[in-house]
């Protein structure tokens, strides 16, 4: 996710930016953004001081109780460059994207150790577990950050949210969807050929949690409709229940392609007509995937957790308010559209009517750069 193209000419009013932020490995949707946020502000200010606050080193036991630990230790032995940044920028301000949950603690120490430094720091916010229920911690965090913070927020249902349950101005709040960090695809170089079947397509951590049971239960009954379907699924089995069901399909319309990057990744969305989304995830905020398939031109079918709702009006999608109603939602929504709309020439529409959005929104990545001058 190079941000190289993005407003590159749009050249200073500051010299240099200081960043504490997660970056990849271990690879999720806030240290993608953390990345693009780097990579967009190194094209656009002469020096960007960064300090990377996740245990890369450890990433291979990210999902483990293990990797707490480490990330305890990444934290003590990182303290003192993490002073020295501190230094460096007294009196500027400090871009931070906050955890989601205990690792604000974290957060918390550092932001105590900015404002004692009289360091401003401007918060990215990527998740909705202290929106969905106000906590003490990010409480506790807002009292640190101190009434000059800034908060970047993914959409206007999370602004909402943190206005609604803690002590921040609404003026001190900016909207920026994730969108403003992808980079766009070349659509020249892309043709589809229309397949017999509607492929439906799923890619996530593989879990109960982010609903493989309700595609697994969505596939199987558009096939009892009779209507001409095959799957792919992409991701790893992250809970036992992915791994047996995995095991058991053995059904020759559906494949399982494991965990999936880069032309691997591309391939995968080229295969699929209609991608779905059906999260279980309380916290879910602006998953990156949403607009990753947008962009290819899948028709995106989701339920509407975080900011999901405004991100399918975006790329004309499909909500689904309940787990219940999913797979009987989705089977309506794919029997009511048209066989052109599985089209190449309709694909490519859809994938420039994404550019076009896209684009638009990108002009918001100066957003960050306006708040991190002065």
């Amino acid at each position: 996710m190079k941000m190289d193209k993005l407003r590159s000419g749009d050249r200073q009013a500051i010299s240099e930016v200081f960043l504490l932020v997660d970056l990849p490995p271990p690879t999720h949707g806030m240290s993608n953004v953390n990345l693009a946020v780097f990579n967009y502000l190194s094209g656009v200010v002469d020096r960007v001081h960064v300090l990377n606050t996740a245990p890369s080193y450890g990433h291979r036991f990210f999902a483990t109780r293990l990797y707490v630990f480490i990330k305890l230790f990444h934290f003590i032995i990182t303290f003192p460059a993490f002073l020295s940044l501190l230094w460096k920028a007294k009196k500027r301000k400090v871009y931070r994207s906050i955890n989601g949950g205990a690792g604000q603690i974290y957060d918390c120490i550092y932001l105590a150790f900015m404002r004692a430094f009289g360091v401003e720091v401007c918060i990215h916010h990527h998740s909705f577990a202290y929106l969905n229920v106000k906590t003490g911690l990010f409480r506790c965090l807002v009292g640190m950050a101190g009434p000059k913070a800034k908060h970047i927020v993914l959409g206007e249902a999370m602004r909402d949210l943190l206005l609604s349950q803690y002590s921040i101005s609404k003026t001190d709040t900016y909207v920026l969807s994730n969108a403003t960090f992808l980079e766009l695809p070349k659509v020249n170089e892309w043709a589809w050929v229309r397949r017999p079947t509607i492929t439906l397509g799923y890619l996530s951590n593989v879990t109960k949690q982010k609903g493989f049971d309700l595609f697994i239960e969505t596939y199987n009954l558009l096939k009892e409709r009779g209507v001409a379907v095959s799957a792919v699924v992409a991701g790893p089995l992250c809970d036992e229940f992915s791994r047996d069901a995995v095991a058991s399909i053995s059904d020759k319309d559906f494949s399982y392609l494991g965990p999936v990057y880069g032309e691997e990744k591309e391939a995968f969305f080229k295969k699929v007509d209609v991608f779905i989304f059906p999260t279980k995830y309380v916290n879910e905020a602006e998953p990156l995937v949403i607009y990753e398939a947008a962009m290819f031109g899948c028709v995106c079918v989701a339920i509407t957790r975080g900011c999901i709702s405004e991100m399918l009006k975006k790329v004309e999608g499909y909500g689904v308010s309940t787990e219940a109603l999913f797979p009987d939602s989705v089977v309506d929504v794919i029997s009511g559209l048209k066989g052109e709309v599985f089209s190449g020439r309709e694909r490519l529409n859809r994938v420039e009517q994404y550019c076009c959005m896209a684009d638009s929104a990108r002009t918001g990545a100066a957003v960050v750069k306006g708040l991190l001058d002065g």
